[in-house]
């Protein structure tokens, strides 16, 4: 899957990390804090889960979102996993087309929700 992102636009992001008592949790933040992805390494688990992703509406088909997902994806990959999962509203169809553009495929639904994963190449 070829990247959308620029450098630059990666360079943009902060990394905040929190232990929890069930694994840890990545929060990128876009310079100005205008884009918040939060992503998630559960201890029981071997994937990545991205838990959130929200662009204010001022800066939204910048790119902003598409480098917060491949930064987060860049490091699930680092952690040594080779899968990253998510799960969207069924009611936000235009969400999990623009996640399918990305590469992410519907492996389980129920009736509120696509759970979406995505495999990485290592």
């Amino acid at each position: 899957m070829e990247k959308h992102t620029t450098y630059g636009q990666m360079k943009k992001i902060i990394e905040i990390r929190n232990r929890w008592y069930w694994g840890e949790s990545i929060h990128l933040i876009y310079e100005g804090g205008y884009g918040h992805c939060t992503l998630e390494f559960k201890d029981d688990t071997t994937w990545g889960f991205i838990s959130g992703l929200v662009v204010h509406s001022s800066k939204q088909n910048q790119g902003i979102a598409t480098a917060l997902i491949e930064k987060a994806e860049k490091l699930t990959e680092d952690e040594g996993f080779d899968l990253v999962a998510l799960s969207v509203e069924k009611e936000r169809k235009w969400q999990k087309e623009w996640y399918q553009r990305l590469g992410y495929e519907v492996y389980d639904e129920d009736e509120e929700l696509y759970y979406m994963r995505k495999e990485l190449e290592s």
